[in-house]
């Protein structure tokens, strides 16, 4: 019994020391292991750890557009590192590990070239009008604000100048917004209004495409002396003015769809008298001229004119449709 007990204390003490000696065993080589790893994963881990920054000044880049765009580039290509565009010193400042900086630096050497320029003018086909053409131009430098940007009326075309590439964006920008415009069918109804009573109506039809003017006239031609002549037997000289009714409309795309220039002038004979031997007739003019949003098929009070010497007054009414 004893030396059965004795026995298995001596096995159990065997275990015990075994799994001792394994534990023993275990942690000895798991400091061992800490101990020679310990400088290394030190070094690397400051390595990534520790923050450093750099100042790089470009030398070709000048446009501070452009050094805006490489920094967008940088931080899409470095997304962990910190990078701020510094305009007024042409630079740029990277924040970051160093493997970060490094790249920041090949990138940059690759990058900081100076873009190719050119200069163009574009011809319109489309775009007649001044206001039509100033808007295109508005809108170009509202979108290449890098580039010189001209508007030639005269030559209805328009001049840009800059980096090769926004040169041509320009260009098919240009294309897009340079096509064939509406034309319009516009009514013009006029009524006779006397102390609120309305009397007849006239319409006016008018075909017009979008940026051009288009004019009406309705009535005579009145002769107006400018030059009294000096001999005897010399005959005056004569300016013919139109008398009557006359409507111009001008309508343009807008964006709330489109919007009408219209000028209507409405002139009368008042009087003639004797001048020279000729008569001198005096006109009465009365002018609506004005800008109105309209929306197609819409009949849209533009105004009235009062009718000189009279308690009359014409009331405008215009409605605008899409030629199909």
């Amino acid at each position: 019994m004893d030396s059965h007990s004795s026995g298995a204390a001596r096995a159990v003490n065997r275990i015990v020391c075994t799994f001792a000696g394994i534990a023993i065993a275990v942690t000895l080589a798991g400091a061992a292991h800490a101990q020679s790893q310990s400088p290394a994963a030190a070094s690397a881990n400051e390595k990534q750890t520790t923050a450093v920054y750099r100042t790089f000044h470009l030398t070709k880049i000048a446009d501070p557009h452009d050094l805006i765009r490489l920094s967008d580039d940088l931080q899409k290509m470095i997304p962990g590192a910190t990078i701020v565009e510094m305009p007024m010193q042409q630079a740029i400042t990277v924040r970051g590990t160093s493997e970060e900086v490094e790249t920041a630096q090949k990138i940059i050497e690759d990058l900081d070239q100076p873009r190719e320029q050119a200069r163009q003018t574009f011809f319109l086909a489309n775009i007649t009008g001044q206001d039509e053409l100033n808007d295109v131009q508005t809108d170009l430098r509202n979108l290449f604000p890098e580039l010189k940007i001209y508007g030639i009326v005269s030559e209805r075309a328009i001049s840009v100048e800059g980096a090769s590439e926004d040169v041509e964006a320009a260009h098919n920008m240009i294309a897009e917004l340079d096509r064939p415009g509406k034309t319009y069918r516009i009514t013009y109804t006029l009524t006779e209004v006397d102390n609120g009573n309305r009397g007849a109506e006239q319409r006016y039809v008018l075909i017009a495409a979008a940026g051009q003017r288009t004019t009406f006239t309705e009535g005579t031609k009145v002769p107006i002396m400018t030059a009294v002549p000096d001999k005897p037997d010399a005959p005056p000289q004569f300016q013919y003015v139109d008398v009557g009714l006359k409507i111009q409309a001008l309508p343009e795309s807008s964006a709330n769809g489109l919007r009408l220039k219209t000028k209507v002038e409405q002139s009368s004979v008042a009087s003639e008298k004797m001048f020279a031997g000729a008569q001198e007739p005096t006109l009465n003019q009365t002018v609506l001229d004005g800008v109105a949003d309209l929306t197609e098929g819409k009949p849209q009070v533009l105004g009235s004119l009062d009718i000189p010497g009279t308690t009359r007054r014409l009331e405008i009414v215009v409605v605008a449709e899409t030629v199909k």
